[in-house]
């Protein structure tokens, strides 16, 4: 059963993970962490005050942070298709 092509496998599962996880975390702090910090200096009371840019900024934020919930309401959706028999409207909403 552990031979060595199951280890390779594993092996490779595990860097292939490491690579996703370390990649998008790197990504998220290049990206995500100099927006912060924008966001916190143009808000209203921050150190210099812009509401341009904090709404721009802001709206991406906000943007990107509904992905994943999106990205899950569109993996429920045979589920809840199976459950209620459809997809979408109210009733579909109440089950996601």
């Amino acid at each position: 059963m552990w031979d060595s092509t199951v280890i390779m496998m594993i092996v490779r599962g595990i860097g292939e993970t490491l690579y996703m996880t370390l990649t998008s975390t790197l990504l998220g702090y290049v990206l995500g962490l100099p927006m912060g910090i924008l966001l916190v200096i143009c808000a209203k009371d921050g150190i210099c005050p812009n509401a341009f840019v904090y709404k721009i900024f802001d709206l991406v934020s906000n943007i990107f942070r509904s992905i994943p919930f999106l990205i899950l309401l569109i993996l429920v959706m045979p589920l809840t298709a199976k459950l209620v028999g459809k997809s979408y409207g109210s009733t579909a909403t109440i089950v996601h």
